[in-house]
């Protein structure tokens, strides 16, 4: 696939903020384990926790609660910590979804989010319509 540069959606100061948030030691909150299980911990800078709230205990009751897929109950549980964190999604696009929501009614923003061809370019555009700063 070496076109898929041509594929990618960024916004401008992406690794500025990523590299802000992770000097700071914000955690990095991924929507599966797949996920976080890619993300090489030695490497980061101030052992910044990796989250992922997938298989959280509370997780599968909230989403009955809510109506929706564990994946979207699971970005609930992200809660105050996503201020200035950093997210990570490559499987779920409801927790995408998810996440765009509590920020749509001022909940906290992300330093930056990673979502990776969940929809190809549609995801991108879902971003693009939010103040979070993306790849």
């Amino acid at each position: 696939m070496p076109d898929l540069v041509d594929d990618l959606g960024y916004s401008d100061n992406l690794v500025k903020n990523g590299v802000a948030a992770l000097a700071a030691g914000k955690p990095v909150f991924c929507d599966c384990e797949m996920v976080a299980s890619g993300i090489t911990q030695r490497f980061l800078p101030a052992e910044n926790p990796v989250i992922v709230t997938l298989n959280d205990a509370r997780t599968p009751d909230l989403a009955k609660q809510l109506g929706t897929t564990r994946s979207a109950a699971a970005v609930d549980l992200w809660d105050h910590r996503l201020d200035g964190a950093i997210v990570a999604i490559g499987n779920a696009p409801t927790a995408l979804f998810r996440l765009l929501e509590h920020i749509a009614i001022g909940g906290p923003v992300p330093a930056l989010c990673i979502s990776l061809f969940i929809f190809g370019r549609s995801d991108q555009v879902y971003l693009l319509l939010s103040d979070i700063f993306f790849l």
